[in-house]
């Protein structure tokens, strides 16, 4: 009867160990709104350079429903999540 007692509680002990996830890159995270609570919009990522922003490519577009008025800025709006 003391072996299943012992089973089970190496089992328990171990479940926090498989409980744990793999911690977001935080050089790739943007957690907030302007990336940081200082505002810098700054993401230290190397994928696009000085030497390939060249080769980039639009991706994607979204046309308005409404013309924009003549003399009115155009909306504008940042990523709520630019990380996935």
């Amino acid at each position: 009867m003391r072996i299943p007692y012992v089973v089970m509680l190496a089992a328990a002990a171990m479940l926090p160990a498989l409980a744990q996830t793999r911690k977001p890159d935080p050089a790739a995270d943007w957690p907030m709104y302007n990336r940081d609570l200082g505002g810098t919009r700054y993401s230290p990522l190397t994928e696009i350079s000085t030497k390939n922003v060249a080769n980039m490519k639009v991706a994607w577009t979204y046309r308005l429903s409404t013309p924009v008025a003549r003399g009115a800025a155009p909306p504008a709006a940042v990523p709520a999540d630019a990380g996935e």
